[in-house]
């Protein structure tokens, strides 16, 4: 049986999860993305932020996220939603707001981004 609001991307051969999963948007509940494991690390595209209701995320346990910041992603998928919706948001109105993020330092994607 198919669960809705869950994408499976397992076996899928993908290093990167796809801008598009942004069009999925809300929907999104549960993500899989157990065998994505890039050697250089992983960044979450900012169309991850679309996903509000975006729960959970199975990850394989040594991945080593670069984006967002680690003490950004060790506080989980739903904080990580968040801080990559204000990314989404600013590429769309030209104003980046981190406030009660409770950041440690700058966000790196601020500087290797140059179209926020």
């Amino acid at each position: 049986a198919r669960k809705r609001g869950v994408l499976d991307l397992t076996k899928a051969d993908l290093v990167e999860i796809p801008k598009e999963i942004g069009f999925v948007g809300d929907k999104l509940k549960h993500l899989k993305m157990n065998d994505i494991q890039p050697p250089s690390g992983f960044s979450f595209p900012f169309e991850i932020g679309m996903c509000s209701n975006l729960e959970r995320a199975d990850m394989h346990p040594q991945l080593k996220i670069v984006s967002p910041p680690e003490d950004t992603a060790k506080k989980g998928i739903k904080v990580i939603v968040q801080y990559l919706s204000r990314f989404a948001h600013a590429k769309d109105h030209g104003k980046l707001d981190l406030s009660h993020m409770n950041l440690s330092g700058f966000p790196p994607e601020i500087s290797a981004n140059g179209n926020l």
